[in-house]
């Protein structure tokens, strides 16, 4: 292979992996901040999956991210299973994925209405979950845990 392409190519990775530290880093410390505001431990954004079941259950039901969690897992195995060809289990797959995406929009519409915003700030955490948790962690906006319940 040419020496400039491989050069390109180790260049565009490291590009994308700092890119991604530094999306990571962002969204920890965005989450980090929500959870404060919402009244949780600042601490428990850093550990996988436990934060993810804190900020379920800080915008609607913990149980909603286990079934989300669930469905994808499920969909994941029912994927290899069917070997990529189609076939009922590929329709099964679809399911259980399009199970699992629609819990998180609605976590994350939950989540925005919870600190007083709307829909267009839920896409926004939806398309760049770390730069629209760092604005819901730093902006004055307020938690309303009533609307949780909604």
């Amino acid at each position: 292979m040419n020496h400039s392409i491989v050069r390109f190519i180790e260049f565009m990775g490291s590009t994308f992996s700092v890119i991604n530290l530094i999306m990571t880093v962002l969204m920890l410390v965005g989450m980090w901040k929500v959870f404060v505001k919402a009244g949780e431990k600042g601490w428990k954004a850093i550990i996988p999956l436990y934060n993810y079941h804190v900020l379920y259950k800080i915008c609607w039901k913990p149980i909603f991210f286990w079934l989300g969690s669930l469905a994808g897992i499920v969909g994941i195995v029912l994927y290899f299973m069917s070997g990529g060809k189609f076939g009922i289990l590929i329709i099964l797959y679809t399911i259980a994925m399009l199970i699992s995406l629609v819990l998180v929009i609605k976590a994350w519409v939950k989540l925005a209405k919870a600190f007083g915003h709307g829909v267009g700030f839920a896409i926004g955490l939806l398309l760049l979950t770390g730069i629209f948790l760092m604005i819901l962690g730093f902006d004055g906006s307020e938690y309303q845990p009533e609307v949780r319940n909604q």
